[in-house]
């Protein structure tokens, strides 16, 4: 190589690098900040299991299994969601009138605790967990719930509070479903395809385990 194949090899040379470099550490830069941003979405998918949405799954897996025992599979739009309510009677008598007073209450324990209202109630409790969506859906279920079993109200009234309950219960247990598998998915653990897709508590374990 003559002397001046040399210098124009180490000119070309310096000039690519110069060209090159800026680019390679702009690819860097934006490798290390996406590496940053799916760690961070990792980690706060993690907090978000953790600390609300495996809560509020499981909640809703009671309401699935209820629907599955009493074989109502197909039913989802007409009723997303089911609880279980348990009431006692106590009666005493009244000595000044000589009459049997009855009473009736409701039973609050760990299966009757998970109800609808339950769901709305925790999520804004735990706000800073739950995706804006949820936030939304709960606080307009939080005034609906308030309404729409009231008797007093007028007949059209009262109709819509009902459709809408149906409706924002039925969005918030998709949301949930939904989420749950797309925060186990972000934090590289196993999730339910069918489940991320449809909203829709997949119960074939169950099937599998019946004789």
């Amino acid at each position: 190589m003559t002397v001046e194949q040399t210098v124009i090899v180490a000119v070309v040379t310096a000039l690519l690098t110069i060209i090159a470099q800026p680019i390679i550490n702009y690819t860097k830069k934006w490798l290390d900040v996406e590496a940053d941003k799916e760690k961070f979405q990792r980690e706060y998918s993690f907090e978000q299991l953790k600390e609300l949405y495996s809560f509020l799954y499981a909640i809703i897996a009671q309401s699935e299994y209820l629907r599955y025992f009493l074989n109502l599979t197909a039913e989802f739009d007409k009723v997303p969601f089911l609880e279980i309510r348990r009431r006692k009677v106590t009666q005493s008598l009244q000595f000044a009138t000589m009459t049997m007073q009855s009473d009736e209450f409701e039973i609050e324990d760990a299966i009757t605790e998970f109800k609808k209202e339950k769901i709305a109630e925790l999520v804004l409790e735990k706000r800073k967990f739950a995706l804006q969506e949820l936030i939304k859906l709960a606080s307009a279920y939080r005034f609906v719930h308030d309404h729409y079993q009231n008797e007093t109200l007028e007949e059209e009234r009262l109709e819509k509070f009902k459709k809408e309950e149906l409706l924002l219960i039925a969005k918030i247990v998709k949301h949930i479903v939904k989420e749950y598998n797309r925060m186990l998915k972000d934090c590289h653990l196993s999730y339910n395809e069918k489940e991320l897709e449809t909203g829709i508590m997949n119960m074939d374990i169950l099937k599998s385990q019946r004789p």
